[in-house]
């Protein structure tokens, strides 16, 4: 069974090449879980955290993904994009919060 810290760091090493050093990809420490797998936040340092600086700033998206998730069982990162037919963003269904928010790094 794959913990919610694990797949945060499958989601990082599945994630965090797509981005250059000076966006300072973040993998949030909450998120939603089910009894299947876990929806985590992550992104550039101000899509999950508050921008520090105008830099940061160049790196928000209002985009429709990835939304990502990381199956419990098999520890299987998964990308989900694009909105449901109702134009929200991809949801876990029957999902709890998890984890804590922390302090900005």
């Amino acid at each position: 069974m794959t913990t919610f810290e694990e797949a945060r760091a499958i989601v990082a090493s599945n994630r965090a090449p797509a981005f250059p050093a000076e966006a300072d990809f973040q993998v949030a420490t909450w998120g939603w879980e089910n009894d299947t797998a876990y929806q985590l936040i992550c992104g550039p340092y101000a899509m999950v955290y508050p921008a520090r600086n105008e830099a940061d700033l160049r790196w928000i998206s209002d985009g429709d993904g990835p939304f990502v998730t990381v199956d419990k069982a098999t520890g299987e990162y998964t990308e989900h994009w694009g909105l449901a037919g109702d134009g929200r963003p991809f949801q876990l269904e029957n999902a709890s919060p998890i984890g804590e928010p922390k302090q900005a790094p």
